[in-house]
């Protein structure tokens, strides 16, 4: 997934000491990498699919998730699992608002149509090799 370069804003906050930063990076890899290891119960077969467009948009979702209801926990008091859990309703919630947009249909149709030109041309060549 494609990450966001959010910590370049951290720098421009001179309050922070130098550790400050690195720890606010690091709770937000950590909530990104976990993220990434739960969404996968939400996706469907297709979005799985590193090729997918979807996942030129997730990396937003999650972090626009993060910055809004969770930057401040994250750096307080640590997240819980019962975070996590209430991140990822909300990432599920937003996934069914772009799927249902027109850019997420027709990212879809795009991905379909790309299958099945692929799945055409695996057929010709089974079909050359007989």
């Amino acid at each position: 997934m494609k990450h966001l370069k959010t910590f370049e804003s951290f720098s421009l906050n001179e309050a922070l000491t130098e550790e400050e930063i690195k720890a606010q990076h690091n709770n937000e890899r950590k909530f990104l990498k976990k993220m990434e290891e739960m969404i996968k119960g939400i996706l469907t077969e297709n979005e799985e699919d590193e090729d997918h467009k979807i996942h030129d948009s997730l990396a937003g979702f999650i972090l626009k998730i993060y910055d809004d209801k969770f930057y401040n926990k994250a750096n307080k008091e640590g997240l819980t699992e019962d975070d996590y859990e209430s991140a990822l309703k909300m990432l599920e919630e937003r996934l069914n608002k772009y799927r249902e947009s027109s850019k997420g249909k027709a990212e879809e149709a795009s991905y379909l149509k790309k299958l099945a030109k692929q799945k055409a041309g695996g057929e010709d060549e089974e079909d050359e090799e007989e």
